[in-house]
């Protein structure tokens, strides 16, 4: 049986289930909606902290949804189809010549001065601030924008979803200000709980099953001012903890201000009898009529007719409690010997639920334990297991300073952390230990922690990674001849790179830039791409040897032949980093340095243009470049810094073979070294000489025997069919 992924606690048909089902909303992946555009910034960003499946939702919350897109679908085939259109049209009375000219979805070209365009269900994108900002509107006649909302009257009589309506509206004609031209827009309800009755009693009432309402849009500029900012917010919350996040407003939740309801008779609840504007009020009015208070209802609890009282468990209850345990015991034999305190507290968790449930039963006076109860029961238990889990595995200090530092948006010292982490305590060796193993978990776990000293005083500051998307490399292009404007902003999948970099006459660079305008100081941070540049100084052939296993595209520049080759090697970094012109110069120092090839010093550059050159292009696959041994400041680039100290006796060749040389790999290394060094020309003895040269400063080198009889006979044999 497949995993479920949708409940039907209604027993809804299967002829209509099905229906309800079926999503066919176009989902775009790596895209923003103008829908989820204009929800509260809370709403969006939790929602996406949410685990997939976590939360299973039921066919009836689809109704209203899938009616929507039922009445969307029924406008378009009316419209699409020609036929069905040009009949509809003649029968409502218009024109030939309005008929005619009326043309559906056209292309550009295919629009004449007397046309009426007619548009619908298309999606358009607009790039900008390294996000894909797209939106798919109903309907636009002759320029005007028509979007069809199938709603409560409530939402008419209220409009407390105007202001939604405007700002999606506006967004829509700001991604096709070419179809969008008026700056009206028009709301087509269609209401799902329409009385006639109630028209004609009630002035605020919609008068129809289906009224219009216009609202005025916003400007372009407006629009794309309020998209920035809010794209701006994203950006800044997306990473912080759930509390940091702006709550809701009362606009934004629908909420307005409490009133207190009295019923002369709660058995009856269709309007109520008055209404209060404050509790105390209200209490005093419900007191007045012969009510009691709370204290009261919990008094007759307490009635000694209530001592030994009995609820009873209907067998459907009964079963899902023991559903319930079977579950507890199976979640509790996973937990060790060790932890027998956490097992206890999981294998008792059923008990407790029968005993809040009952208690629940016995507040509402029931006489049995409904599955209300028992569902309620289990969800506070469920949760009260979990704060009691945290409780006894407490995070551990170095942990809590990693995500501090992560958090932290300047540099501090030893002694801020003393003023401000109650957990920072200790002699020097103590602290600089905690620091190590917080450096040590943070690139477990995205994190990286840099050190710096000035005048003697050391300076902390960490960084959350992102870890790069194959879907979503950052880059900027252009074909102005210029070299320096109109640079477009684009997020693009690495396996589509061939096609930029391949086409006549563009200019790209591997950072976006401010205004479209190339220059250092409109860099903008962030970059999930390495490029570097050849330039007659190695084969092509040498450099897919040497990077075999990492995933790359090499293609060919304007002045390469086959005698002197000269190419760039594009390869995608593990994680996005935001550096500086300063750092980001460090940062590509230190990869150059690492390199076993001579690779052109312009790549430091942030800004460095790159040109396109229609010629050989080919992709390597393997893994992504990592990064963390070159980011400055850090350990792993103390590290790697103190090896290569120690290795200034070896080439840079030699160097690169035997820090990629470990456990089980040993002999496809040298075979590559020697690989390499038929590509440079050498003949049999001495690449021999070199390649047991190079073993010898192997740790744990291969047998002399071992080399003759297995890589010198490859050797020998590519030597004699080159």
């Amino acid at each position: 049986m497949g995993k479920r992924k949708i409940t039907n606690r209604e027993n809804i048909p299967l002829s209509v289930a099905l229906f309800l089902a079926v999503d066919h909303y176009d989902y775009i992946p790596k895209t923003i909606s103008a829908t989820s555009l204009i929800r509260p910034l809370r709403q969006y960003i939790l929602a996406r902290r949410v685990p997939q499946g976590a939360d299973i939702p039921d066919l009836e919350d689809f109704i209203a949804a899938r009616f929507g897109t039922a009445v969307h679908d029924g406008i378009e085939k009316a419209w699409a189809d020609e036929k069905t259109r040009v009949q509809a049209l003649q029968d409502l009375g218009y024109s030939p010549n309005i008929i005619e000219r009326i043309v559906f979805n056209p292309k550009p070209e295919d629009l004449k001065p007397d046309s009426i365009p007619v548009y619908m269900e298309l999606r358009s994108f607009k790039e900008l601030m390294g996000f894909r900002v797209s939106g798919k509107f109903d309907f636009v006649g002759d320029g005007g924008l028509e979007d069809f909302k199938s709603t409560s009257v409530y939402t008419w009589i209220k409009g407390r979803k105007d202001e939604d309506y405007i700002l999606q509206g506006s967004i829509y004609r700001w991604l096709n200000p070419e179809i969008i031209t008026k700056d009206v827009l028009t709301i087509q309800f269609i209401f799902t709980d329409w009385q006639r009755g109630m028209s004609r009693s009630d002035p605020k009432y919609p008068a129809r099953r289906m009224m219009p309402r216009k609202y005025k849009l916003m400007s372009v500029e407006d629009t794309e001012a309020y998209v920035l900012n809010r794209l701006k917010q994203i950006l800044e919350y997306m990473d912080k903890p759930d509390e940091e996040i702006p709550e809701c407003t009362d606009d934004e939740l629908w909420r307005s201000e409490p009133v207190w309801k009295y019923y002369s008779n709660p058995a009856n609840k269709a309007r109520a009898t008055k209404n209060f504007a404050n509790e105390g009020e209200a209490i005093a009015f419900w007191q007045s009529k012969g009510g009691k208070d709370l204290s009261t209802q919990l008094g007759r609890l307490a009635d000694v007719a209530n001592v030994r009282k009995k609820v009873f468990i209907p067998e459907p209850v009964c079963l899902e409690l023991l559903r319930y345990r079977l579950l507890c015991e199976e979640r509790g034999a996973e937990y060790s010997e060790h932890e027998s305190v956490k097992k206890s507290e999981m294998d008792h968790r059923y008990f407790k639920t029968l005993k809040l449930a009952a208690a629940y039963a016995f507040v509402d006076e029931s006489a049995v334990i409904t599955q209300d109860h028992l569902e309620n029961a289990i969800k506070l238990v469920e949760e009260s297991g979990e704060a009691f889990a945290k409780l006894m595995t407490p995070e551990r200090p170095y942990v809590k300073l990693a995500k501090y530092l992560a958090t932290t948006k300047n540099e501090v010292t030893l002694a801020d952390l003393d003023e401000d982490l109650p957990y920072f305590r200790g002699g020097r060796n103590q602290k600089d230990e905690m620091i190590t193993m917080a450096t040590a978990w943070g690139y477990k776990n995205n994190v990286i922690i840099k050190k710096s000293f000035n005048d003697g005083i050391q300076f902390l500051r960490g960084e959350t990674l992102k870890k790069t998307d194959l879907a979503e490399m950052i880059l900027a292009y252009t074909q102005n001849q210029d070299m320096t404007t109109g640079y477009q902003a684009r997020r693009a999948p690495f396996d589509k790179l061939h096609q930029m970099v391949t086409t006549d006459g563009v200019h790209w660079l591997n950072h976006h830039v401010a205004s479209g305008y190339r220059n250092e100081e409109n860099a903008i941070p962030g970059f999930n791409l390495i490029v570097l540049d050849i330039d007659g100084t190695m084969q092509l052939s040498t450099a897919k040897l040497l990077l075999q296993g990492q995933k790359a595209l090499f293609y060919t520049t304007k002045r390469h032949t086959d005698q002197t080759n000269r190419f760039r090697i594009i390869m995608p970094a593990n994680y996005e980093l935001y550096m500086d012109a300063k750092e980001y110069k460090e940062f590509m120092t230190n990869v150059i340095e690492g390199l076993p090839f001579e690779v052109d010093e312009s790549c430091k550059h942030r800004c460095k243009k790159w040109l396109s050159n229609k010629g050989h292009f080919e992709y390597q696959d393997g893994e992504m470049f990592d990064v963390l041994p070159f980011i400055p400041k850090t350990s792993k680039n103390e590290d790697r810094k103190e090896l290569l100290g120690s290795q200034q006796q070896l080439d840079n060749l030699e160097r690169w073979v035997i820090n990629n040389t470990g456990d089980g790999n040993r002999n496809n290394m040298l075979l590559r070294y020697a690989t390499i060094l038929i590509d440079a020309g050498f003949d049999f003895e001495g690449i021999r000489t070199r390649v047991i040269d190079l073993n010898n400063k192997l740790p744990d080198k291969l047998d002399e025997a071992e080399i003759n009889g297995s890589i010198m006979i490859t050797v020998s044999k590519k030597l004699a069919h080159p």
